[in-house]
């Protein structure tokens, strides 16, 4: 498993794991040979993982000891993510359930919500109050956080959805799909805002802080610059125009804007 650490905030940095090695000796976390989800809690201090054994584990990201049980998937877990107040944990799995915990205990906070195929990604809305869900199905699913009721009709596609993307102030939906596709929803409406086609699936996207751009990254169908299959674009939102030209890369694990949105 490789981890990237991309920011903890703490009083002494010494007091953080300062390079992936450092995290996996002391966590020993069971994954091996996979890029698997990982994430920090909002003040810094719990690092929820997910592991080969389909398993959530939190963990102590002072001391690398495990705060609760591990709670246990059917099938791969593809993503986990603290709520902005850090007081639940969501979890995605290719079970075809998405699971909301109470991160103090690892309790389930309401029965798994099962969808009809794999749950490729799960997110937060920026004020925790409902969570959106992508699936295997080709939907787009929202559910109140608290009691895992769901909010309104799922935003359908044709085909699977591999990634979900809320904007920071909850304004803007955005989803990718396996047939080249990323769509730009008004969260509040559901009123369709861009839709963009790119030559090959999209895995990953992101709004930058300040919700002005998005950035999705796409695994060419041919290859591009030097044989580089995997290209990231970058959009803004109000416009629909998009930012340069694509950024090639070998390949692309993870999408994330710097705070001041600089790169």
């Amino acid at each position: 498993m490789n981890v990237v650490i991309l920011k903890a905030c703490a009083e002494d940095p010494q007091d953080r794991y300062q390079t992936a090695e450092e995290l996996h000796a002391d966590l020993a976390l069971l994954n091996s040979g996979s890029h698997s989800p990982a994430h920090f809690s909002p003040d810094g201090q719990r690092i929820v993982t997910a592991a080969e054994d389909h398993t959530v584990r939190l963990w102590n990201a002072q001391t690398g000891q495990e705060m609760i049980p591990p709670h246990r998937h059917l099938g791969p877990v593809n993503a986990v993510e603290f709520s902005p107040d850090g007081s639940k944990v969501l979890t995605a799995s290719s079970d075809g359930t998405a699971s909301v915990l109470d991160a103090r205990t690892g309790a389930l906070v309401f029965p798994p919500l099962k969808h009809a195929g794999p749950v490729n990604a799960a997110t937060f809305s920026p004020d925790g109050a409902w969570i959106a869900t992508a699936d295997g199905d080709g939907k787009v699913w929202r559910f109140n956080a608290d009691t895992g009721e769901l909010l309104s009709s799922p935003l359908e596609h044709a085909g699977p959805v591999n990634a979900v993307a809320v904007s920071p102030v909850g304004q803007w939906l955005a989803m990718a799909t396996e047939d080249g596709r990323v769509r730009i929803w008004e969260a509040g409406s559901d009123q369709l805002k861009h839709r963009f086609r790119l030559e090959g699936p999209v895995r990953l996207v992101r709004f930058s802080a300040d919700g002005k751009w998005l950035a999705a990254a796409v695994h060419a169908d041919a290859p591009g610059e030097a044989n580089k299959e995997w290209q990231v674009l970058v959009w803004e939102v109000e416009s629909g125009r998009m930012l340069g030209e694509p950024l090639a890369h070998n390949h692309v694990y993870s999408l994330a804007f710097s705070p001041d949105i600089v790169f």
